[in-house]
This record gives structure tokens, C-alpha cells and sequence, in this order.
């Protein structure tokens, strides 16, 4: 029995080449880009599930008032760790993590950039991170102790046995290397090229390392089993109030395997990726497979016809409607199965440009291959039998009597066809339009007036101490350099969220959080920043010191009108305002711009020191080399970190192209699906009514009225595709929205785009097909049948 459905079905799929390549192609690649867009879905929410207990793992987030709202980010102070420890018997084990970019050197060979973490003893027990070679409750042990990841391990010392060998850092550190660790996998948090001790880099800085000030660090902890997270915060209140009098801190713990897709919120944080892009992607993965199983329905529905007499035979002979489904299904999962096959050729094929496109590491074979091994026989009957079950189900119900006497009403077939290709209308308008916004979106972001000029403006980083230490005369030879117009020292440089502090504003009785930029004398002049009101800072005037610049947001927040004169408190110091800067982006577009202090502090002690050259542009890349030529006097293992700020720009939002690009891809293909259901549909609707086109064509239609005919059910079921779209649209890009501070809002012009592009792609297919049929010979198509 099941050797002649087999042979009934492959005959039927060859009869009917075309139809069946279109179905197979259809399916292929609906399942091939679901296929990948489920690996990046579980690669997305698979992030820190590997680490055991990662149920009982968590990472502290800070609760602090800032200007009347609460302010959530996952950035603590030194105690915290093991104050946590030491007061709540739930905490098993706690751990700090500091994330630090550092220059290693081994024999006169210097390492630039090195991904290095700074962590407590306990890391390597709370996370499962393997070694290669070492003991994990010892190799973190000793005060100046590194333990590098196996690519490093590579990279420094070769076939060479790293144990026991001495780096040194950029500030004259001396690291032993005590332990190998594997490379930490790709869906983790905590990328890493070494691990070293909390000791080395309080070592490395001259700050006060207390409850309410010095550097900030990610808190770690790992609960007892029994223990509820939700009813530990409840005591986070009292805890910080024993400890830091008066803060109203609070606080509570997120689950680690949460920190990937659910941190885009916080505050400090850089662009995360989000969670409701990750669900985006996997409603795609559907549509798409939607598109492809209606094509497989509308074309198994519009032959109907022909296979209507086979029913009816087969019935008049005997045959009980359940063998009649039996064989439909058994078609419909011949084309699943060989699709499947030609799918998986096709992730082979396209996963490798996915990953580069992504930086990521997907593929069919990552960890355990068991949950393919149980999703595809579940994919296999899901699509086999959602394509199958109307065209079974429907065909397998005619009345013999009816069929053999031409009586087959073809109404509710055509209503459904009408309704699934208004589906797949409203879907193709839903991806053109978010695509379309897409790219303005980007467009805007790329091209949004940051408040300063980013053109040939280079932040050169001075990571080493003597560097700093010789910061005036090393910025007074690169001034000389032929092509550089300007230079000025800052702590950091826009792009990146800068570090907030308590101050106390005029009026104000209580410090609230305030970014904090330090700057030297030239900076305004450097940036090309616009003041607004008063002025900036003077070399001249050496109180300038303590006097403060504020931009045009703070001014607004304090509701201070002429901000000129007063004074804003940072500890027992009061300093007073002499300027009000313009606006501009200090952080991502994701977030609006918030209150800026600008202080001068010509220091060497720098959160991050930087020096920002404003170059003429006409022969930049020797500039950099005699600017690198100057370092190197002043400091030969300072390795030459740059970036060129509208350079950096786009790198911050690489991960937002990438998407938008991935995004655009995946839309293309469900179109090019849907375009080829409707050109199988278009084919076969020409076909049926060629005796009606003969006859017309014979009366005197002209071709124009023809084609017009054909095409004008198209055309009214785009409009009601377009029309369903539009609030679909307007609802995603919304959605959207809530992710940026700054945006464009959705215009009708992409409506418009998206109406003429569907009209234009389905104009082209029905008219292509309809065109072959027209021009046939009117005398040919009446002997039709």
C-alpha cells in the first residue's frame, strides 16, 4: 500500500514539473532561512545556561534615585561583594568582575588591548569556565596572578610552557601566569583573553575604594537552593542603609542567563542586544514558513479541478475517503522531505556569510545535537501536514456524482486562495515597509548632528602612566605636526556612557547623580562645541579650576533660566558656573541626552585619558605616524590606541546595521517566496481562462484590456493587503521605537514606496505570465481541451 502511494505521488510531482518546483523551491527556502534564523534564536537565549546551578547565579543591579526617578545598572562598589557575603547566610558565593583592556608585554613583544578581567578567587567556582592547566581554587589566589585563555596562551608564548612566565602591563605590572583557561564560548557574557585578581588593578589606580566612591565593578552571587531571589531583595534596603547611611540605595538580583537580553534598559550600559529584536527574528522565521506553506495550499487548491476527476474515479471505484488522505499527505510530505533535504544544502551554504554578517558563531552541529534530532522529525510533520491538511481534507470530500458531471463549484476554494494571498500581500507590505523605515532609521543615525564636528577628530588613548605624566609637552609636539589644527585632553571621549557623581546644585539640599566630563583648556575649541552661554574655559584664568561648564540639558533640568553664577557642591568644595555648552551626544541615540558637568582638571590621574587631535584631513595617515613616533618617545611600551570618532560611531552601531541588514535579508527572501506562490498562481489562473481569453481576444479585446483583467483582482487584493498592514506597521515601528531616545517617525512615503513596490513586483509576475497566454493565437486557445 504504502509502495503504491509512493509511486502515485512521484508520478503526480513529475506530471506536474512545474508546479512542483515551485513548491519545493518555496519550501526549501522557507526552511532553510527558518532553519537559521532558529539557530541565532537559540544562540540569543542560550547565553550563560552553561554554567552549573546557572538557575542560582545572579548579578547585583543597583537601585539609585536620580533626578526623581529610579536608576537601574548592575555597576557596584568595591564592598559590596563580600559585605553581601559576609551578611546574608543565602549567598553561597559571590564574585567581582571589573572588565579592563590592557597592553601585555613578554620579551620586548607587546600585546595591545588585551581583554582582561579582573575577578575574585571564587570566579572559577561560581562559573564554569574549564582549565586547561592549573588548579581553579589556587590560580587566583596569589596577588599578581594571570590566567590567560588558550588562544592567548598561543598568541604570547607559543609552544612555550606559559606557567611560571612573567607579563608586564602598561603601567609597569608584573603578572605570573598561573593557570590555562579554554576559550570561553561565544553565548557568554564574559568574553575574556585573561583573568587576574581585584589586588592588580586596585593596585593600578589612586582612588578611594569605599561605599560611595572609586571605580565600579559587576557583583556576582550564587544563592543556596532553597532560597527565593525575590524575598532576598526585600533586605537589600536595610543592608545598604547599615552600610552607607542616608544613600536610599537598593537593590536586587537578575539571573545571569537573563543579563544578554534583558539589560537594554539600564543605565551606563553600551548597546545590548534586546529582546524584543530577538522575538522579531523568530516571528519572521514563521511568517516566512507561512508564506511557503499558503503557496503549497493555493496551488494544491487551484488544481483542484484536475485532481477532482481522479477523486471522483477513485471514489466510484471503491476507494474510502481516509486512503484518499493518505495519499495527498503522503505527496505533501515527499515535497517536505525533499525540501528539507535542499534546505539543509542551502544553510551550508549561506550560514558561513549569516556569521560573518552577525559575528557569530552558528552552526547545524553547535554542542549537542539533540535537539535538532528531536526538532526535526517535529518540523518534518508540522509542515508536511499544515501544507497538507486542506488540500487533503477538501479534495478527499467531492461527490463522485457531482465531479463526473462537471458540477464542481469552485467558490470556496477561490475565497480561500483570495484570502491567503491576501496574507501573503499583507505580510510582503508588513517586511517592504519595516525594511523601508529600516533604513531611514539608520540614515538618521548615521547622519544626526552630534553637537560636535566628527570629521577627521581622532581621540588618541594614553594608556600608560608616563605618557600621562608628559601630557602637556607630548600635546604641545603634536600641535607642531604639520596638519594637526588642535589638541585637548579629556577623561573619555563621546560615544560611551561617561561616569556620575553626587553634586548638590544651588537650591538643591541633596547631592542627585550627574555625568562628569574633565576636560583641559582647549577642549570647546578642539570639538568645535558651541557655547550657548557665558564662556568657556580660559588658560588665563587659573580659577577656572573651580568653575564648571554645564550643557544646555542640566540647565533645563534645574530650571535655571540664567545658570551663570551658580554654584553647584561636590563634597565640602562649592564651584560655580561660568558657561553653558550646547548640547551634544555623549551617548548612543538609544538614550537622550542627559545632564553634563564639564569641569578642567589637568591631573594625570584620569579615569581614561584621552587626547583628542583635530587633524586637517589632507595627509592623515603620516600624522598618526609621527603622532605615534612621539609616544614612543615618551613611553616605548605605550602601544598606539586610536580611533578616529565618526569611524568609532559606526562601530557602536554595527551591531544595529548587522541587524537591520540580517533584517532586510530575511524580508528579501519571504518576498522572493511569496513572489514565487503568486507566480505559480498567475501561470495556473492564465491557464484556466484561456478559453475565455481566445474568445475575447476573437470578439476584438485588445491586449491592454486583457492584461487589465487579469491583473485587476491582483490589484484589489493588494490594496486590502496594504490597507491590513499599515496599523501592523505603524505598531512595529512603535514597538521600535521605545528602543531609541532619538528617531524618525514613520511617514507616509514609506507606505507609498511599499504600495508601489508590491504593485510593481506583482504587476511584473501576473503580467509576464498573463502576456504568454494573450498573445497565443485566439483559434489555438478555442480547440482548447
Amino acid at each position: 500500500m504504502i509502495k503504491n502511494y509512493l509511486k502515485i505521488a512521484f508520478r503526480i510531482l513529475w506530471r506536474n514539473k512545474a508546479f512542483s518546483l515551485i513548491n519545493i523551491i518555496g519550501l526549501a527556502i522557507g526552511l532553510c532561512s527558518s532553519i537559521i534564523i532558529f539557530l541565532y534564536v537559540q544562540n540569543e537565549f542560550s547565553y550563560d545556561q552553561f554554567h552549573k546551578d546557572s538557575d542560582r547565579i545572579y548579578r547585583f543591579i543597583m537601585l539609585e534615585e536620580d533626578n526623581g526617578s529610579i536608576m537601574q545598572h548592575p555597576y557596584c562598589r568595591l564592598p559590596l561583594g563580600p559585605a553581601l557575603k559576609t551578611d546574608f547566610p543565602e549567598i553561597i558565593e559571590t564574585s567581582r568582575v571589573k572588565e579592563r583592556s590592557v597592553d601585555l608585554t613578554f620579551e620586548e613583544k607587546t600585546f595591545p588591548k588585551v581583554k582582561l578581567l579582573h575577578v575574585d578567587s571564587s570566579f572559577l567556582n561560581l562559573f564554569h569556565f574549564p582549565l586547561i592547566d592549573g588548579n581553579k581554587n589556587t590560580v587566583l589566589q596569589a596577588l599578581n596572578s594571570v590566567v590567560l585563555s588558550e588562544t592567548m596562551a598561543r598568541n604570547i608564548f607559543g609552544e612555550l610552557n606559559p606557567i611560571g612566565r612573567s607579563l608586564i602591563t602598561q603601567s609597569n605590572q608584573t603578572l605570573i601566569v598561573t593557570g590555562i583557561v579554554k576559550d570561553p564560548p561565544t553565548n557568554t557574557k564574559f568574553q575574556f583573553e585573561a583573568l587576574s585578581t581585584i589586588d592588580v588593578f586596585v593596585n593600578s589606580y589612586h582612588y578611594n575604594f569605599s561605599w560611595d566612591g572609586g571605580p565600579e565593578f559587576n557583583t556576582y552571587v550564587k544563592l543556596h537552593q532553597s532560597t527565593n531571589a525575590d524575598l532576598l531583595k526585600t533586605k537589600f534596603a536595610a543592608f545598604f542603609e547599615k552600610y552607607n547611611e542616608g544613600s536610599e540605595q537598593d537593590g536586587y538580583l537578575q539571573p545571569i542567563t537573563q543579563m544578554h537580553l534583558h539589560s537594554s534598559n539600564f543605565a551606563y550600559t553600551d548597546i545590548e542586544q534586546r529582546y524584543s529584536e530577538v522575538i522579531l527574528f523568530a516571528i519572521i522565521a514563521v511568517f516566512i514558513l507561512l508564506i511557503a506553506i499558503i503557496n503549497y495550499v493555493n496551488l494544491s487548491t487551484a488544481r483542484s479541478i484536475e485532481r477532482a476527476k481522479e477523486v471522483g474515479i477513485k471514489k466510484v471505484v471503491g476507494a474510502q475517503r481516509m486512503a484518499l488522505i493518505r495519499q495527498f499527505f503522503t505527496e505533501s510530505y515527499i515535497v517536505v522531505l525533499i525540501s528539507i533535504f535542499i534546505a539543509f544544502i542551502l544553510v551550508e551554504i549561506f550560514l558561513p556569510h549569516v556569521n560573518h554578517l552577525l559575528n557569530k558563531n552558528l552552526n547545524l552541529y553547535y554542542g549537542n545535537t539533540t535537539h535538532f534530532i528531536l526538532i526535526l522529525p517535529c518540523f518534518f510533520i508540522l509542515v508536511g501536514g499544515l501544507s497538507a491538511i486542506y488540500p487533503a481534507l477538501y479534495l478527499s470530500s467531492f461527490n463522485p456524482i457531482k465531479v463526473l458531471k462537471g458540477g464542481l463549484s469552485s467558490k470556496a476554494k477561490s475565497k480561500l486562495r483570495t484570502g491567503l494571498v491576501v496574507f501573503q500581500f499583507t505580510i510582503a507590505t508588513l517586511l517592504i515597509s519595516i525594511t523601508i523605515y529600516s533604513l531611514q532609521q539608520m540614515n538618521y543615525i548615521l547622519k544626526k548632528d552630534r553637537g560636535y564636528e566628527q570629521q577627521n577628530l581622532v581621540a588618541v588613548i594614553m594608556s600608560s602612566e608616563q605618557v600621562r605624566d608628559k601630557y602637556k609637552v607630548i600635546k604641545n609636539e603634536i600641535l607642531n605636526l604639520p596638519g594637526v589644527l588642535n589638541v585637548a585632553a579629556s577623561s573619555n571621549y563621546p560615544g560611551y556612557d561617561f561616569t556620575a557623581n553626587g553634586y548638590t546644585p544651588e537650591e538643591y539640599t541633596e547631592p542627585i547623580l550627574i555625568k562628569l566630563l574633565k576636560v583641559d583648556y582647549d577642549y570647546f575649541n578642539t570639538m568645535d562645541m558651541k557655547i550657548m552661554k557665558g564662556r568657556g574655559f580660559s588658560d588665563n584664568m587659573k580659577t577656572d579650576e573651580y568653575r564648571f561648564v554645564i550643557n544646555e540639558t542640566m540647565a533645563k533640568m534645574l530650571n535655571w533660566k540664567n545658570p551663570i553664577g551658580k554654584t553647584i557642591k561636590r563634597n565640602d568644595n562649592k564651584y560655580t558656573v561660568i558657561g553653558v555648552v550646547k548640547d551634544f551626544h555623549f551617548n548612543t541615540l538609544q538614550k537622550a541626552i542627559e545632564p553634563l558637568i564639564i569641569t578642567v582638571q589637568t591631573s594625570k590621574y584620569f579615569n581614561y585619558f584621552v587626547l583628542n587631535v583635530r587633524l586637517d584631513g589632507k595627509n592623515n595617515a603620516n600624522v598618526l605616524i609621527e603622532i605615534e613616533a612621539i609616544l614612543k618617545k615618551a613611553d616605548q611600551k605605550q602601544v598606539f590606541d586610536y580611533v578616529f570618532l565618526d569611524a568609532q560611531h559606526k562601530d557602536i552601531y554595527a551591531s544595529e546595521y548587522s541587524f537591520s541588514r540580517l533584517f532586510q535579508l530575511f524580508s528579501l527572501l519571504a518576498i522572493c517566496i511569496a513572489c514565487l506562490g503568486l507566480f505559480g498562481l498567475a501561470a495556473y489562473t492564465a491557464e484556466q481562462r484561456i478559453k475565455e481569453i481566445g474568445i475575447r481576444k476573437a470578439l476584438g479585446a485588445s491586449t491592454k484590456s486583457l492584461l487589465i483583467m487579469l491583473f485587476k483582482q491582483y490589484f484589489y487584493i493588494l490594496i486590502l493587503g496594504n490597507v491590513i498592514a499599515a496599523p501592523l506597521v505603524i505598531y512595529a515601528v512603535r514597538s521600535w521605537q521605545d528602543n531609541y531616545a532619538y528617531f524618525i517617525n514613520v511617514q507616509v512615503v514609506v507606505f507609498v514606496f511599499s504600495f508601489m513596490i508590491s504593485l510593481v513586483i506583482a504587476a511584473s509576475i501576473v503580467l509576464m505570465i498573463s502576456r504568454k497566454v494573450i498573445n497565443q493565437n485566439p483559434a489555438n486557445a478555442l480547440k482548447y481541451e
